[in-house]
């Protein structure tokens, strides 16, 4: 086949909502190309062609929408529409059985649908409503004096159907394509306006619907499969394909700009600065990053056009569209000399875009965002140069996909990307370690990365969206229903769902934390429309004020924690408002470093903080040992009590409630933000909480000696005093360097609250060690294949070398600095008392994140997480799994096999679990197990479902199937 470069067909009247179908298989359904598109396929008489069919069908249908046009100018009102939608169906698509039907009662409910065809197995509603009400709720399509939108009442009827996939909604003027869709969170749909097709002589696009809606893509055959099934599955493996792309994609965007900006002449000032190591490699990568994102972000917002808001002119629009936008780049990256453009004006323009963004009042109509686009993200890059050859290989890396199978090019459709799917970016993005090498006009940046390194010391999974759903289902469902059964009226209702917070203490890059807030703002929007299906607009109104006060999140790498604030921004783009302030509730730290509980400083640093880590000198370690118990010998217990008692950690609700219409919204959020932390009460207890973790990680030497912390200065610093400034210095960067999260003073309305309301997860699975093999794969090719742990000492050490390079010996820092990270954790976990039930033997994160999960759970809330199944049978959880099971705190042990890859990278042996629960000791509580789960579809099994009273449960019953 000949090499094709061209962009993706752009449909006017056909829209893709949620991504039922993705554009590329309607592409390839237009060419012709999908499986199943010969002329015999469509049951067409023999030596007819396909070309010809779809000409009479044209043609038919025009004449039908003549005939019903002139219905309605004589008045006939709504029939018209029903007399063409049944006609167009009928005798243009060839749905030969589409017969009306009487309303369709599955179990206790009942659905009013209109019609029928293929046997039952495509329910139809034919309606006069108009669009605008396609969404709304109606009468004569609820139940029970409930109101329904004719669409929630055909997508709740293929949903309860097992019997039915595919449903049909059409008007007369537009048509909509429904699947089965369980989770009812985002709509998915395929739309045609029939209007527009018929009066704006689009026969491009009717093809493609005759193509795509000819009953025999929807005849069942024998094992109750049609060809629209296959198209559907096919499509999904082509998204994958995509994403897959886009994972290459973002890497070589990453590439492309940061080699660009190295070369460019102008940017010496940029070079001198990342040379001298007064910018540093990392700080430049993330910066790199926050430039990509920005991209990826237009590139969503262009798609689905969402960046303007309603009243900006559609002059200005067009303006933007044709001399600023992403898209305009985009299909320059794929003109050919277009690369060889050394000059920068593109650059420029871009600059231009991000800084109106950024600020607001913008003479293109653009909105003032904020955020990702504010002055102070990525401050070296936007004073630098780029070609316009950099810049147009970065877009086309995450513009466009190339498909060998078809030597051609895809644009990339941003509007049907999920936004969770940029987790699988986000897996990618942990594996990528920049590097700077060389000088002068040799001088190269690169990506070092090898599959599957980072994911296996990080722990970190990308969590499929059944296991998603099944947590939402378990642990947030149940937190609502309880908000809302204790509210009366809508506006009681939707403040109860507002007040609900919900956390992900490892969130990565936001999958659970986006599926909680989508299913937050259907609720929220069905409250405030009294709909179940309300329109599109006000959930994304609805989920905008989920997404700033609802949602939390912490994890310690800071590229993620930049990932998930973008997907949240992304997900809750509202037209023409600014990106939300997240700082406050989306935290970098580490979940598991740091005071949980404030109340531990008032029996000051554990003598456990002086055990000698590697290259701690054993004398100096025993001599700050006993200088702690002196001081605790000296009677000062009741001084702690005293100190620590005296100082409250300031409210922010303040805040909270400080509204984010405009861009002055979010700069006074920030602002008070800023105050909070500088309050003396914030930084004494800052400082103090610092002081007390700091003591396990601070080198103990005869050179540091006066740096490490005591007792008698956590005292000091309790008691308003102060400590050495080398000290404090030592203390605050210990605090930067690894990362310490204190849960009092992150969140400390919640904490005051006693918790969070729902907490949602898969943390990491790993042992609190570090590997150097595993540490150094994606860092030194040489080191990581060493043959024996002696040679590999040897490189390690040359790495210390005084002639080694710069790059060499950042290395060995970053090196000596994950190995103390990793021992000063495992020494503050096991001395802290943080982790009572699972500080036992072999540390690993995943026993650890159960305990800390249960400790976060606030009054009437649930927590649900992914573990692995030896929560409930190793031995070194035994203590955890006989409190949570024996105490009425368990709801749901579901424990899967990964015989069928659910996890990809964990070995199909591997037995993992979804463990649900409660906040409150429920003594006559029950809790249900599920054993050997393969597949998804066993979990509608309801036998392969147990339950066991509390005085049953525990290590008996998990002893069964260990």
């Amino acid at each position: 086949m000949p090499r094709r470069r061209s962009a993706t067909l752009q449909f006017n009247a056909i829209q893709l909502v949620g991504g039922l179908l993705p554009a590329s298989l309607l592409e390839q359904i237009a060419l012709q190309q999908a499986p199943g598109q010969k002329a015999s396929d469509y049951g067409l008489p023999k030596h007819q062609r396909l070309q010809v069919a779809v000409d009479q069908a044209w043609n038919r249908a025009k004449a039908l929408w003549q005939e019903a046009q002139e219905l309605r100018r004589r008045g006939a009102g709504a029939p018209w529409a029903g007399w063409f939608s049944q006609r167009l169906l009928n005798q243009v698509f060839g749905w030969a059985d589409l017969a009306p039907c009487p309303p369709r009662p599955i179990e206790a409910a009942l659905f009013p649908i209109t019609h029928q065809a293929f046997g039952g197995a495509v329910p139809v509603v034919l309606t006069g409503l108009a669009n605008d009400e396609l969404d709304r709720g109606q009468p004569q399509f609820g139940q029970d004096g409930r109101r329904r939108s004719p669409h929630s009442c055909l997508q709740e009827c293929l949903n309860a159907d097992d019997g039915a996939n595919w449903g049909l909604l059409c008007n007369g003027t537009s048509l909509r394509l429904l699947h089965d869709n369980p989770a009812l969170v985002k709509p998915a749909y395929v739309q045609v306006a029939l209007d527009q097709v018929f009066e704006g002589g689009l026969f491009d696009e009717f093809a493609v619907v005759w193509l795509l809606l000819h009953a025999s893509r929807l005849q069942r055959d024998a094992h109750y499969t049609c060809l629209l099934d296959g198209w559907k599955q096919a499509g999904q493996q082509s998204g994958e394909r995509a994403l897959n792309k886009l994972r290459d994609g973002v890497q070589a965007a990453l590439e492309a700009v940061g080699q660009g900006l190295l070369q460019h002449p102008a940017n010496g000032e940029l070079v001198a600065r990342l040379q001298s190591g007064e910018l540093s490699t990392q700080a430049f990568f993330r910066q790199l990053l926050r430039l990509v994102y920005r991209l990826l972000f237009l590139c969503v917002a262009e798609d689905r056009h969402l960046l303007f808001a309603p009243e900006v002119p559609l002059e200005l629009r067009q303006i933007y569209r044709e001399g600023y936008s992403l898209s305009r780049l985009r299909d320059l990256a794929i003109r050919s000399g277009a690369h060889e453009q050394q000059h920068g004006d593109l650059w420029r323009v871009q600059q231009l875009v991000f800084s109106e963004l950024g600020r607001g009042g913008s003479s293109l109509g653009l909105p003032g965002l904020g955020g990702l686009f504010g002055e102070q993200q990525c401050p070296d890059l936007d004073q630098a140069q780029l070609s316009n050859a950099a810049l147009l290989e970065a877009v086309r890396a995450i513009g466009w996909f190339y498909d060998e199978q078809s030597q051609s090019r895809t644009r990339i459709n941003y509007q049907a990307l999920n936004t969770e799917e940029f987790g699988s970016v986000y897996e990618s993005l942990l594996e990528l370690h920049p590097q700077i090498r060389g000088s002068g006009a040799s001088l190269r940046f690169s990506l070092g990365g090898v599959a599957g390194s980072e994911r296996k010391t990080s722990g970190s999974y990308y969590t499929p969206e059944e296991l998603v759903r099944l947590l939402i289902l378990s642990a947030l469902l149940p937190v609502i229903r309880d908000r809302l059964s204790r509210a009366s009226s809508p506006e009681d209702k939707a403040a109860a769902l507002l007040a609900i917070r919900v956390l992900d203490p490892a969130c990565g890059s936001g999958h659970f934390l986006l599926a909680a807030a989508r299913r937050l703002a259907l609720e929220l929007a069905r409250i405030l429309a009294g709909d179940d299906e309300p329109s599109e607009e006000l959930r994304r109104q609805c989920l905008r004020r989920v997404v700033a006060h609802c949602l939390y999140g912490v994890d310690k790498n800071p590229m993620a924690v930049e990932l998930c604030k973008v997907a949240l921004w992304i997900e809750a783009i509202d037209p023409g408002k600014p990106l939300s302030f997240l700082d406050a509730h989306i935290q970098c730290g580490d979940s598991l470093v740091g005071v949980f509980d404030p109340e531990v400083l008032k029996d000051g640093i554990p003598d456990g903080a002086y055990k000698p880590l590697t290259g701690d000198e054993k004398p100096v370690c025993t001599s700050l040992k006993k200088a702690n118990q002196a001081f605790a010998k000296r009677g000062q217990r009741d001084l702690f009590s005293f100190a620590a008692g005296t100082v409250a950690v300031p409210s922010q609700a303040a805040l909270d409630a400080v509204a984010e219409d405009n861009l002055a919204g979010v700069a006074a959020k920030a602002q008070a933000h800023r105050e909070w932390l500088q309050q003396p009460a914030v930084q004494q207890q800052l400082l103090a909480a610092n002081v007390y973790t700091a003591a396990f990680f601070l080198p103990k030497t005869t050179a540091t000696l006066a740096t490490v912390p005591t007792s008698e200065h956590l005292d000091a610093v309790l008691q308003g005093g102060s400590i050495p400034p080398a000290m404090a210095a030592a203390v605050t960067k210990a605090a930067a360097d690894f990362r310490f999260l204190h849960w009092h003073l992150a969140f400390p309305d919640v904490m005051q609250a006693g918790g969070f309301d729902c907490l949602l997860g898969n943390p990491p699975w790993e042992r609190i060690k570090l590997q150097e093999k595993e540490f150094f794969a994606a860092r030194s090719e040489a080191i990581a294949t060493a043959p024996n742990k002696a040679a590999r000492e040897r490189l390690i050490l040359a790495l210390r070398a005084a002639d080694a390079s710069a790059a060499d010996q950042a290395l060995v820092r970053e090196f000596e600095l994950a190995k103390r990270e990793a021992e000063g954790s495992g020494e503050f976990i096991r001395g802290s008392g943080r982790f009572a039930l699972t500080a036992v033997g072999d540390l690993n994160t995943y026993a650890l994140f159960a305990e800390h999960f249960l400790n976060l759970i606030g009054p009437n809330g649930r927590a649900g997480l992914i573990v692995p199944t030896g929560i409930a049978t190793d031995n070194s959880t035994k203590a955890y799994f006989d409190e949570v099971s024996g105490k009425g705190k368990l709801v749901a042990l579901i424990s899967f096999e990964n015989e069928s890859f659910i996890f990809k990278e964990v070995h199909h042996s591997y037995k993992f679990c979804v463990l649900t629960l409660r906040a409150n000791a429920e003594k006559n509580a029950s809790a249900q197990y599920c054993f050997y789960i393969r597949h998804f579809p066993q979990l509608s099994e309801a036998d392969r479902f147990f339950s066991v009273c509390v005085q049953g449960a525990g290590r008996s019953v998990a002893g069964l199937h260990a």
